[in-house]
């Protein structure tokens, strides 16, 4: 979003490439003025607190993202095959 708004496209155009609002290209777009490579990151929110350090959350995308085979499982895939129907009638 930053490189493209430096190249001086509309955010509207900015919006449609990335698939995001325009209200979100503006808001990333005056983040970044007003506060550097700081400003893109996350905010604190409100609602719950995390319930998984984010290093948890970091390895099971990395696991999820890998092959099984590559980590010594023995099953080329992490779908279910069907065993998520057992039980049903």
């Amino acid at each position: 979003m930053i490189r493209l708004a430096a190249a001086a496209g509309p955010r509207w155009e900015i919006a449609t490439q990335v698939g995001c609002s325009i209200d979100t290209v503006h808001k990333g777009c005056d983040r970044f003025t007003a506060e550097g490579v700081l400003g893109l990151f996350d905010r604190a929110r409100s609602g719950a607190p995390r319930l998984h350090p984010l290093e948890e959350v970091l390895t099971v995308i990395e696991v999820a993202a890998s092959r099984p085979e590559a980590l010594g499982l023995p099953f080329p895939t992490w779908t279910l095959g069907g065993q998520g129907s057992r039980g049903r009638s």
